[in-house]
């Protein structure tokens, strides 16, 4: 059974560098432990985001690229190390291929260091109990509503305590608004 969810929060991206500090302010407030879960299509700014929260740890964004074909990506040092999983190329396959794949990658291992652990597409890796579990901060983020904009709106909401409370911290810090869907 899942941790109960919070509130929506919506916020607006101008760019990439709203959507990186919203990333900084994110790293910053993890602790040894925390989840973030990074939901949205291709080129949302998933890994922009990314960046910033290695920033905000104290690491070098240079470290971070999409982890799309090593399925978990280790950015060691800074504050805390950032564990970045993609479940990208498990989208569609059997729930039983990824389990399997999940114990081969050690992925409870990654959940149980001290570090922070962010998840690209964690809808391929839903049936994973340990994940679905955990308290987590989630991050939704949409397409621009026009092709020449750059303005995207990025939705939290946090499963859990403590990732109800990272929701509310980075909204508030960003201008966010409270939602009953996002």
């Amino acid at each position: 059974m899942g941790q109960p969810a919070g509130p929506w929060w919506q916020l607006t991206s101008r760019g990439p560098d709203d959507t990186r500090a919203i990333g900084v302010t994110v790293g910053e407030l993890a602790e040894a432990g925390d989840v973030v879960w990074l939901v949205g299509p291709l080129g949302s700014g998933k890994t922009t985001l990314v960046k910033g929260i290695a920033q905000g740890l104290g690491l070098d964004e240079q470290e971070v690229v999409s982890p799309t074909f090593l399925y978990v990506r280790e950015v060691p040092g800074g504050r805390l190390p950032l564990f970045h999983v993609d479940g990208y190329r498990l989208l569609g396959r059997p729930a039983e291929l990824v389990q399997a794949l999940a114990e081969e990658l050690g992925l409870d291992y990654y959940l149980e260091q001290q570090g922070l652990v962010v998840v690209e597409w964690p809808e391929a890796l839903a049936g994973l109990d340990e994940l679905a579990r955990r308290e987590r901060l989630e991050a939704h983020l949409l397409q621009p509503g026009q092709a020449n904009s750059t303005h995207r709106q990025l939705c939290l909401r946090g499963a859990g305590r403590r990732g109800q409370w990272l929701a509310e911290q980075v909204a508030g810090r960003h201008g966010g608004r409270r939602r009953e869907r996002c």
